[in-house]
């Protein structure tokens, strides 16, 4: 049976580069890069040009005030962020963002934190002036998210970030960039963001990596205690062939190959919003394209619960996302989804397709000629 795998926002494939270095690596670049003798060493030199590699594609070329430690994940590098907030401090939040996000903050209420929730603008992107007015103090932390993992809502994350400096000059700026990074150009150059949650598996590189580019004179302390790697705010043996392999596929990245990667996807994405509707006229598109990620496109069928078209769009080899795990026991109201704008009524009917640069016009067709049999089927038993 083929397999159609259209689900590249949870995870996408390694790119040629990074799983050559990862096999390369996994058997020859084994020691401890923590270990004082020769190898270790020549390890630890190699982790340094990484992360100055990846610091050098943010606009941070020549620039000393941010630093980069590795993390398993950008759930722990939000984490890391989130939970070093001071007790008593204001943080802004969205219920529309990652659980990442939205439950480290929610758990900040023990710590008697101030939380404030904002929202998005009418079209599901960031607002400067709806998080300003959600503000009541000078210097608070305010999350933001660059991609959204469900809508793709695509912020112009440079932009609010100086604009909420000028009114709040003393607050601290986190960006969750776990959809973006890899896809669409970051520039830290201003200084206005202070740090920024980056992932390996979405973009080509390896799972069990990604890292936490922050200011130095952030006041971050480590979530873990047991060693001094990573400027004693991580430890943890570095996984060297991890690193060297996502390193690899940083560098093969390119202003000029990012665009022509989005083009190549945005005609994709258009031409199978194209035939969704040609097909199904019921089926409801509820953001708009021109501001969302080009690598993912939800849509809602009002007719079907979207774990049933999962479940049977995967027996069938085309895997998708769905909005909940059970559609008997997932709660009608979902606040993520009301956050981006969807009605209640819908939010067990919503859908997920993305994309990567790898995927095909025939990727399309096979998903379309899919669907229109599980349709079929659901109709023909009147489910």
């Amino acid at each position: 049976m083929k397999k159609t795998y259209l689900d590249h926002a949870a995870s996408t494939s390694l790119c040629t580069q990074a799983f050559e270095v990862l096999i390369k690596a996994s058997e020859k670049a084994y020691a401890n890069p923590s270990s004082i003798h020769e190898a270790g060493r020549n390890l630890e030199q190699k982790i340094h040009q990484y992360r100055q590699l990846i610091l050098d594609s943010l606009g941070l070329k020549h620039c000393d005030d941010y630093g980069l430690i590795f993390t398993s994940s950008a759930t722990e590098s939000n984490n890391m962020v989130i939970l070093n907030s001071p007790q008593k401090k204001e943080v802004l939040y969205c219920e529309a963002d990652h659980p990442s996000i939205t439950e480290p903050a929610q758990s900040l209420c023990n710590a008697n934190n101030s939380l404030k929730k904002y929202d998005l603008n009418e079209v599901a992107l960031l607002d400067s002036a709806k998080i300003k007015s959600a503000c009541t103090t000078k210097n608070p932390l305010i999350l933001l998210t660059h991609v959204n993992n469900l809508s793709g809502s695509l912020s112009d994350i440079e932009t609010i970030a100086s604009e909420l400096k000028t009114t709040f000059s003393d607050c601290r700026i986190h960006i969750d960039a776990a959809q973006s990074f890899g896809k669409f150009a970051i520039d830290l150059s201003a200084k206005t963001i202070d740090s920024v949650s980056l992932c390996a598996h979405k973009m080509g590189g390896p799972k069990g990596i990604a890292a936490l580019v922050y200011k130095k004179s952030s006041s971050l302390k480590p979530l873990m205690y047991g060693g001094g790697q990573e400027n004693s705010l991580r430890p943890s043996t570095l996984s060297f062939p991890l690193i060297a392999s996502w390193a690899a596929a940083v560098s093969s990245l390119d202003q000029n190959r990012m665009k022509e990667k989005i083009n190549a996807v945005t005609e994709l994405r258009s031409s199978l919003k194209k035939e969704l509707l040609t097909h199904f006229p019921q089926i409801k598109f509820p953001f708009d394209e021109q501001k969302t990620s080009a690598y993912i496109l939800t849509f809602i069928h009002p007719d079907i619960p979207s774990d049933v078209l999962v479940r049977l769009l995967s027996e069938r080899g085309v895997y998708v996302s769905s909005s909940s795990a059970c559609s008997t026991r997932a709660p009608k109201f979902n606040p993520k989804f009301a956050a981006l704008g969807i009605d209640s009524s819908f939010h067990k009917n919503v859908l997920r397709v993305s994309f990567s640069s790898h995927t095909t016009k025939n990727d399309i067709n096979e998903f379309i000629e899919t669907f229109k049999q599980v349709t079929e089927q659901l109709k023909a038993s009147h489910v």
